[in-house]
């Protein structure tokens, strides 16, 4: 597993991934400034910073499907240009490993852009004079987390199409779409995601049910992807 993920770290395209988090820092931060400035001339500094929380907790959904679908169209691009999927075939290796590994650098790569939110959102609460910035990790660095069963189903379903249209589709259809997809249950692979957005102020018993189902959808896309990876290569 080691060298499988040695292997694909080497394949992430770095300087186009340096590129990617720094344009989501300079928008972050901009759209993050102009919005508490704006803010600050109408309400009082607590009103405002309550205002900005609710507001970043609805955008950081289809925020959070756009940089998921990137990422994974992205490092799956080179596989499909370079052939990688039908030379594993060649090679004495675990199946359900090889699709472990790229979930791994994928999600590493997530974590990456949910760490570059956090810190334009912060540096720029800060610049605009924010002293208590409580709540602003959890509202930009947790819909990563919650956006791991999607990402599984984007990477299976790259590996079951053999092409990126169809995910790359899916990815801006929820994008767009966001807001009706949310009411179509949290047991879907975009389900805890979509409902963060939606639970301002949630009750401990929908806290609970957001996160058996982030468990759930987890394990049972990663399940059943690795499955499918198992039968095909």
């Amino acid at each position: 597993m080691i060298t499988l993920l040695k292997i694909e770290f080497r394949k992430v395209p770095v300087t186009y991934l340096l590129w990617l988090y720094v344009a989501v820092w300079i928008t972050i931060s901009v759209t993050s400034y102009a919005a508490l400035a704006s803010l600050s001339r109408q309400y009082s500094p607590e009103r405002s910073w309550s205002i900005f929380l609710e507001t970043a907790q609805m955008a950081m959904p289809p925020l959070t499907i756009l940089v998921t679908t990137a990422a994974v169209m992205m490092l799956m691009a080179y596989e499909y240009e370079n052939g990688m999927w039908s030379r594993l075939q060649l090679f004495p290796i675990r199946k359900n490993a090889i699709l472990t590994a790229k979930l791994i650098t994928t999600f590493a790569v997530l974590l990456g852009a949910g760490i570059t939110i956090f810190s334009a959102a912060f540096t720029t609460s800060l610049a605009a004079g924010v002293t208590d910035t409580t709540g602003l990790f959890l509202i930009t660095a947790g819909p990563v987390l919650l956006s791991f069963p999607l990402m599984v189903f984007l990477l299976w379903t790259v590996t079951a199409c053999e092409n990126m249209l169809i995910p790359t589709l899916t990815g801006i259809a929820l994008f767009i779409f966001i807001q009706i997809f949310a009411g179509w249950g949290l047991w879907l692979p975009w389900g805890p995601l979509a409902t963060f957005g939606t639970m301002l102020q949630p009750s401990p018993q929908e806290l609970i049910s957001a996160a058996l189902a982030l468990a759930v959808t987890s394990v049972f896309y990663f399940t059943v992807s690795t499955m499918y990876v198992k039968i095909r290569l």
